[in-house]
């Protein structure tokens, strides 16, 4: 366990939060020109917290066709697409409370992570 700190937004006002946890994963959800980050956490506690980050999908436009269709996307045209969204932090006491606030996939990416070792160690 460590000490996580993470930047989360309400509006304009940026604050920091704070807890002891250590880092199961990390998910990536890309939406055309933009993409969210999720990083999950196990919590102090034993309970289950989701870092979410909105922002640019930059890979999209790490493409060497110059045509490429992002390009011409509208959204990519407005100062505020170019900077980061909304970040936040939601803390879950187990699974079954993610239904209705998480994507399916990471719903299962999570319960695979949590019922997994989190080291495996080889004989090689």
């Amino acid at each position: 366990m460590q000490q996580i700190e993470v930047e989360v937004n309400d509006g304009p006002v940026v604050t920091i939060k704070r807890f002891t946890g250590r880092q199961l994963m990390r998910f990536e959800s890309p939406d055309g020109p933009r993409q969210t980050t999720y990083r999950v956490y196990a919590t102090a506690g034993g309970q289950i917290a989701v870092y979410r980050r909105d922002d640019p999908n930059w890979r999209a436009f790490a493409s060497p066709d110059e045509d490429h269709p992002v390009w011409s996307d509208e959204r990519t045209w407005s100062s505020d697409w170019w900077q980061s969204g909304q970040r936040s932090l939601t803390v879950f006491p187990d699974v079954a409370a993610m239904t209705d606030d998480l994507p399916q996939d990471l719903i299962s990416a999570i319960v695979t992570v949590l019922t997994n070792a989190p080291v495996e160690d080889l004989e090689i």
